[in-house]
């Protein structure tokens, strides 16, 4: 019986590709908080007056101030 002849005249073409992933950049991000990891500090806050205590700025509701 004879061989099948096979037909190599015609080079294939190969490509290589990849996707990115979505995430790749949170995920080199949480590799390097487990390395080092971030310093985090409170933001200051200004001071606020009690709740009982209304500011001068602002009209008393009992004086006949703003109503809803």
């Amino acid at each position: 019986m004879e061989r099948a002849r096979v037909r190599t005249t015609q080079l294939l073409n190969l490509q290589r590709g990849f996707e990115r992933s979505r995430l790749e950049d949170q995920l080199v991000a949480a590799a390097y908080e487990l390395a080092l990891p971030i310093r985090r500090q409170a933001l200051p806050t200004t001071q606020r007056a009690p709740e009982d205590e209304v500011p001068k700025d602002q009209p008393s509701t009992t004086q006949g101030g703003l109503s809803a």
